[in-house]
């Protein structure tokens, strides 16, 4: 059980997580370690919806994230481009561009695909 406390920290909340660590270690999400295939077809979460299936989850079934993903990295990964930048909307797209500018790229395919149907549709018809 992880302990929190108050500190003199920039946050002010500071998590001692020695028993957390190994028990996360060995129970970290398939998606992880999931192909590109596996993520875009979701098939990394079947172990869980097939457990779900058969009986009530409890909160130990669900898988912790991986390590690039825990609240932590992401910390330090927003607090090291804050400095240089100043600006929330700045930092935030410094951290995650690659994740926005795919979010980009498949909203753009998916205002083209809505545009191209009915225009197909009505040359031909």
């Amino acid at each position: 059980m992880p302990v929190l406390t108050v500190s003199g920290t920039t946050t002010g909340i500071t998590i001692d997580a020695t028993d957390n660590d190994a028990r996360a270690e060995e129970n970290v999400t398939s998606y992880a370690a999931a192909s590109w295939l596996s993520r875009a077809s979701w098939v990394w979460m079947n172990p869980l919806i097939r457990r779900g299936y058969h009986a009530t989850l409890n909160i130990s079934d669900v898988t912790g994230l991986a390590p690039q993903h825990r609240p932590e990295r992401m910390h330090e990964l927003f607090v090291s481009h804050w400095y240089s930048c100043g600006s929330c909307a700045r930092t935030l797209l410094r951290c995650f561009w690659p994740l926005v500018l795919v979010n980009g790229v498949l909203a753009l395919l998916c205002s083209t695909v809505m545009y191209v149907g009915p225009t197909l549709i009505r040359s031909f018809v």
